[in-house]
């Protein structure tokens, strides 16, 4: 059997796994930092309950965000005015055709009205040590959350109980199809210091991936498209698994070279927007060879 099924899920599954009909399906940069109660009193039968107490001890399972990437948002034409709605969050990696995926993740966020009340609400796929183990988005955190809107930019926050979710529609390849061509500087035009910038420049590095797996998606399909011929069929493998290898190859050189750039600034506080700065030019050198080379 070709191995050429897992290269490219290894690769880039672009594919999110589609839980129901939506409407529409968005994108945006997200940020997810997931904790619940961890003390052994408030389970029932060994599960979880989502009553909320004083002595609840909350843990977050990841010392860093869950996922902090460019997603694929599906939701309800007309959501952002909408007294209720759901939207599902995709882990970009997220294969659509396993039942139980190895490291992706998915949340379903849900506001409810009630009346005169209004109540949000998490669920995910994950397990009791966090793993995305289910198909569905089973466990369900809570529906106790708080939603907050930027005052002038389409960014989202449900947050509460140590967890937060950013969903960020000012960062995505809808509003911004051609990233290598963004002005850097203006894009940092809001950043107050150092520790902005470098929160930015992991927003650009995502942004510039996405654009880079949406150039090699297409590749791929071209290449499969060109050697469709019965006569030719057994050399477009070979030369898929040879492409996506060279992507793989290219990722390792951008990584070590942008290490080197931050290893020069000895730990000074610029190290990580330097670091972010060289990976986002060699993206955009990447992109242009994506976009100029036969596919």
């Amino acid at each position: 059997m070709s191995r050429l099924p897992l290269l490219l899920f290894i690769f880039f599954n672009l594919s999110a796994y589609q839980l129901f009909a939506s409407d529409q399906t968005e994108q945006a940069y997200v940020r997810t930092k997931i904790a619940w109660c961890v003390n052994e009193e408030h389970r029932e039968n060994g599960l979880w309950q989502r009553c909320r107490s004083d002595d609840c001890e909350y843990k977050v399972r990841h010392e860093w965000d869950l996922i902090r990437d460019v997603c694929k948002i599906s939701v309800k034409e007309g959501w952002r005015e909408a007294d209720n709605w759901t939207m599902i969050i995709s882990d970009p990696n997220r294969n659509a055709e396993t039942d139980h995926p190895s490291g992706n993740y998915f949340f379903y966020i849900q506001k409810m009205h009630f009346g005169e009340e209004t109540r949000y609400s998490i669920s995910w796929n994950g397990n009791d040590a966090g793993e995305p183990e289910y198909s569905h988005a089973q466990w369900n955190l809570g529906e106790d959350y708080t939603y907050s809107k930027h005052p002038t930019k389409d960014i989202h926050t449900i947050k509460g109980h140590e967890s937060e979710i950013i969903i960020n529609f000012e960062c995505s390849l809808v509003k911004y199809p051609e990233p290598e061509a963004l002005d850097i500087g203006a894009y940092f035009e809001d950043c107050q210091n150092n520790w902005d910038m470098k929160f930015k420049m992991t927003e650009l590095i995502k942004l510039h991936d996405a654009r880079i797996r949406q150039l090699m998606e297409e590749k791929i399909q071209s290449i499969e498209e060109d050697y469709s011929d019965p006569e030719v069929t057994h050399h477009r493998d070979n030369i898929i698994q040879h492409a996506v290898k060279a992507q793989e190859a290219w990722k390792a050189y951008a990584t070590a070279r942008a290490n080197e750039v931050f290893s020069t600034y000895c730990g000074g506080s610029g190290a990580g927007v330097g670091y972010g700065w060289e990976y986002v030019e060699l993206q955009r050198k990447r992109i242009s060879e994506l976009k100029t080379q036969y596919k």
